[in-house]
């Protein structure tokens, strides 16, 4: 069978309608198509590229995974910024994004230390770098001096008041509870540390 072709007249638009006249599909002069109201079921996509979408709220944009076998300690009794372990970068697709984050890092505290307490770190263009992400003087996390490697499992919801798709940094930090002690961020290749990060529909 032949092909069946539908062609309006030059410089004119093909134009299909619903029952009330209303335009659901539009071809323009170009090419360009234009699909109004709902689409129910669009089938299988094999090819091209989405330029506007709007995600429902909690949408997971993109995630992308980081692990480290890198270590960190300190006897500071205050969230820094020098005491971390960079895991990665996202760049939000849309500024209006939060940013999910998961993760788990091995700890120790010794006994001057008292307690190892444990945040997010987050570094980017538009934001003053923190170690402090959650804003929580003990942190997230704490771990007493027991003298052995824990391992903590952290999650935070950044908001990011920023508004932009500028690349985000995010890791872990650490600080001592009581001064002359050390804390210690990451076990090395005997336990590496994991970070996911979400881009999510606000």
């Amino acid at each position: 069978m032949a092909n069946l072709i539908i062609k309006p007249t030059s410089g004119g638009s093909l134009i299909l309608q619903d029952e009330g006249g209303d335009a659901a599909l539009t071809v323009g002069t170009t090419g360009s198509t234009t699909l109004a109201g709902t689409a129910n079921n669009l089938g299988t996509v094999t090819a091209g590229t989405i330029t506007a979408a709007t995600f429902p709220s909690g949408h997971v944009i993109q995630t992308v995974v980081y692990t480290s076998a890198s270590q960190a300690s300190t006897a500071a009794t205050a969230w820094g910024t020098t005491t971390i372990i960079s895991m990665g970068v996202i760049t939000p697709l849309f500024a209006t994004s939060d940013i999910l984050l998961m993760g788990t890092v091995s700890v120790n505290a010794n006994a001057n230390a008292a307690y190892t307490h444990t945040d997010f770190y987050k570094n980017a263009s538009d934001v003053t770098a923190t170690g402090n992400l959650s804003g929580q003087d003990n942190g997230l996390a704490q771990m007493n001096d027991a003298g052995i490697w824990q391992t903590q499992t952290m999650h935070w919801k950044d908001t990011c008041s920023e508004n932009s798709t500028s690349a985000k940094t995010y890791g872990f930090s650490g600080r001592a509870h009581s001064a002359s002690g050390t804390a210690s961020l990451g076990w090395g290749t005997g336990s590496v540390s994991v970070l996911v990060i979400q881009e999510l529909a606000a």
